[in-house]
Order: structure tokens, then C-alpha cells, then sequence
């Protein structure tokens, strides 16, 4: 048979338990309290201070909605602007760009969508005495095939038919999304080298899934793009930041605040 506990030697090890429990959850508590101010209420990097004041952002599909949140944020923080596409950018958003936050908006009136492109503006940079500090790289929307739908007849999104593009259309995706941004970003490197700050890349792809986000040729791009990013900021580590974005939404803005506030200090962000 088991022996009786006595009571009075139970409730010091109720106690005890007690203890240990409420000491285990207040670690948890402050663990987790402590995760969340990291991940999201950390202050984005003085970015005047690290990329240098009154310098220039370089953003590529400038028209786009995630080309003109690019834009606005960095205006905000004191950065001049330098948007190029080949689509007009509305004049009340340069009006309101140069208003609101005193800095400088330029428009480059081209599609960057060969090597010729990337030398023309490259050029026109080394005609100027711009101070880019930061070059933002969006994908570009580019037509796959002779596809009829998004959606079957239940609403189901379908995967892109790989079978039914044209070699034209997967050469102007690999042209367009893969060749020139890596032509361009080379093309700069050793511009933003040469200054006394440091500098910034970030290549976005959340511009590009167009209608099919399935497609083989979209996924091949975003997996290249990420590949590039990420073995540019190893090999540009000196004196550039690289930030690679994918998301997977199409809130721009909150890509954009959630991009912004890693800039210089993680890979990726957790989009």
C-alpha cells in the first residue's frame, strides 16, 4: 500500500509548482513581447545619415503602383526622385512628390527592355551630376501567350499553359526581367561604389505576376531574381546594401512599409 502524503507537505510543492509555471510564462510573455518590437516596431535605419542627403532613388516602372509608393517613401525620408517608364507619370503625383516633401522628382521617358535601353539611360546618368544612392529594380509586366482566362468556370485560378507560349513570348520575359535589370544594376555598381556612402539596391518582383501568377516563365524570373539578389549582396557587401522582395500579395503599400524597414539590415523580408 502507499503511503499517506501528510497535507502540510503537499501545499509547499503546489507553491513550488505555482513558481515555476508563473516564472516559465513571464519568460514567454517577455520573449515574446521582446520578438515583436524586433519584427515590428524596430525604427527603419537613418537612411539620410547611411545613404547620404539630398542624394537620388533610381526607380524603374515608375508609373506602376509599386513604383510610385517606392517614390513617395523615400521622398518622405528626404530622398530626390528618379522614376523611368516609358508610360507617362500623372503630373499631379510629380506636383505632389515635389510639394509635400521639398525634394526633386525627374521622369526618364523610356522602356527598359533591351541592352540598347540600358546604355541610353546609363549614359544619360554619366551626362549628369546626379548622386544615386539607391536603385529599386520592379519587374516588368510583359505579355505571355494567347491565354483566355484567369479563371475556370468554379473560379479556380488556373496555372499558365507553358505548352501555348511563343518563343517570342519567353524571350521577352527572360529579355526584359532577367538580362536587363542584371545589365543595369552592373551598369551602376561601380558609380555607387565610388561614393563616400554607402548605397542600396533592391530588386522587387511583386510587380510581375501580371494575370498568371502559375506560369512557368513568371516562377523561372522571380527564382532567378531572388538567386541574383542574393548573391549580389554577398558580392557587393563593401559598400552597397542589397535587399531582394518578394511578395506574395498585392498590398503595395505594405510591401513597400515592410521592404522599407529591412533595407539595410536582413536579406529578405518575411513577406
Amino acid at each position: 500500500m502507499l503511503a499517506r502524503i501528510p497535507r502540510d507537505s503537499v501545499r509547499p510543492a503546489i507553491i513550488g509548482v505555482s513558481c515555476l509555471a508563473g516564472l516559465y510564462l513571464t519568460y514567454k510573455a517577455m520573449s515574446f513581447i521582446k520578438s515583436f518590437y524586433q519584427k515590428s516596431l524596430v525604427k527603419p535605419l537613418d537612411f539620410i545619415q547611411r545613404y547620404g542627403a539630398k542624394s537620388w532613388v533610381v526607380i524603374t516602372e515608375g508609373s506602376t503602383d509599386f513604383g510610385k509608393n517606392w517614390a513617395e517613401k523615400f521622398a518622405s525620408a528626404g530622398f530626390n526622385i528618379i522614376l523611368i517608364d516609358k508610360s507617362p507619370i500623372p503630373a499631379d503625383f510629380k506636383a505632389k512628390i515635389e510639394k509635400n516633401y521639398k525634394v526633386k522628382l525627374v521622369t526618364i521617358d523610356e522602356n527598359l527592355a533591351d541592352e540598347e535601353s540600358v546604355k541610353k539611360v546609363l549614359e544619360l546618368f554619366n551626362n549628369q551630376a546626379y548622386d544615386i544612392s539607391i536603385v529599386i529594380v520592379n519587374s516588368k509586366e510583359v505579355e505571355l501567350g494567347r491565354f483566355k482566362s484567369i479563371k475556370n468556370d468554379e473560379g479556380i485560378i488556373e496555372p499558365g499553359a507553358f505548352k501555348e507560349m511563343e518563343s517570342e513570348n519567353i524571350t521577352n520575359v527572360i529579355q526584359t526581367n532577367l538580362i536587363v535589370p542584371a545589365l543595369f544594376i552592373r551598369g551602376l555598381a561601380l558609380r555607387l561604389f565610388g561614393r563616400d556612402k554607402r548605397s542600396a539596391v533592391i530588386l522587387c518582383t511583386a510587380e510581375f505576376s501580371g494575370k498568371f501568377p502559375y506560369s512557368a516563365a513568371y516562377n523561372a524570373v522571380k527564382g532567378y531574381r531572388s538567386a541574383l539578389g542574393l548573391s549580389l549582396q554577398e558580392e557587393l557587401k563593401e559598400k552597397i546594401d542589397v535587399l531582394v522582395v518578394n511578395a506574395s500579395g498585392y498590398d503595395e503599400v505594405a510591401t513597400v512599409n515592410q521592404s522599407y524597414r529591412h533595407l539595410g539590415r536582413r536579406v529578405e523580408p518575411p513577406i
